[in-house]
């Protein structure tokens, strides 16, 4: 089970709070349910919902639910899935 920021870690902080996007790398084993997904493909965008497990993954997950959040995730050759975040700007 890994989580690899890929952005800088301190910008997740100002993501959740302004809005933008974070890039993560993930293992197959935080995102079991993408088993399906071929290496080199465009990847699969999911809204952010909340999880009852509890892992590192889902925690971060459950922080960008609060906020509407989404992810994009895209494997790699390596089989580790790129994960572009999305959190939208609040209103003002």
């Amino acid at each position: 089970m890994t989580v690899t920021h890929r952005s800088t870690a301190a910008n997740f902080a100002v993501i959740l709070e302004q809005g933008g996007t974070h890039l993560f790398e993930i293992t197959p084993d935080e995102m079991q349910e993408l088993d399906f997904l071929p290496h080199g493909e465009k990847g699969i965008e999911m809204f952010c919902k909340y999880s009852m497990r509890d892992t590192v993954w889902a925690r971060i997950v459950n922080k960008m639910a609060a906020k509407g959040g989404s992810c994009l995730y895209e494997r790699t050759r390596a089989g580790t899935y790129l994960v572009t975040c999305t959190v939208p700007t609040p209103a003002r």
